[in-house]
């Protein structure tokens, strides 16, 4: 058995540094391939889907049963019988805007990006004129800095369909505007977001 060094414990419920006895006795014999890694915000749309649609509160470990089985092949699943354990005891509903932000990262509805804007009259509202109809500003910081031709902007935006950011990400190409996606960029998103 390994001992991890440090745990990361947004699934606190699931999150041990080291299995125990019982469960290491029950698992030991299942092949790595078997094992499926679900990413916190997978389980953060599982979170926001229970609560919206069904309205059950779960806590991450809860989710993690509901968050498999939807990434599982339903092929694969198709006629047997699957028994999810799920519970909500431990959700401290403080972290809900946390759980919608990571939610909407992982479902490509909301991404961040560094620009690098004009500093010239008009400038603001040409990088306006490249959002599309659906494009919703979440976050925006911006902060002029003197004797320098361009700034640089933090900006959040929500939209309706993943697509959208692929038009929104040419139109920035087109204008020759100098951007960055950090949505995924963790390190980051950990600082600034």
């Amino acid at each position: 058995m390994v001992t991890l060094p440090k745990v990361d414990n947004f699934v606190d419920g699931a999150a041990v540094a080291r299995i125990g006895d019982l469960n290491f006795a029950a698992l030991k014999d299942f092949s790595a391939e078997q094992v499926m890694l679900m990413s916190e915000n997978a389980i953060c749309v599982t979170i926001q889907e229970m609560l919206n649609v069904e309205g059950v509160v779960l806590e991450p470990a809860g989710a993690l049963s509901l968050t498999a089985i939807a990434a599982m092949d339903r092929e694969a699943i198709k006629g047997k019988t699957i028994v999810a354990v799920v519970s909500g005891g431990n959700f401290d509903f403080e972290r809900l805007p946390d759980v919608k932000e990571r939610a909407m990262r992982y479902a490509g509805l909301k991404k961040y990006f560094i620009l690098r804007l004009a500093q010239r009259p008009g400038a603001l509202r040409d990088f306006l004129n490249l959002l599309g109809p659906h494009d919703d500003i979440a976050r925006f910081e911006y902060l002029k800095k003197s004797a320098r031709n361009f700034g640089s902007i933090l900006i959040g935006i929500e939209t309706t369909d993943p697509e959208n950011f692929a038009t929104l990400v040419a139109n920035f190409e087109r204008a020759g505007m100098g951007f960055e996606d950090i949505t995924e960029n963790e390190i980051l998103a950990n600082l600034i977001i």
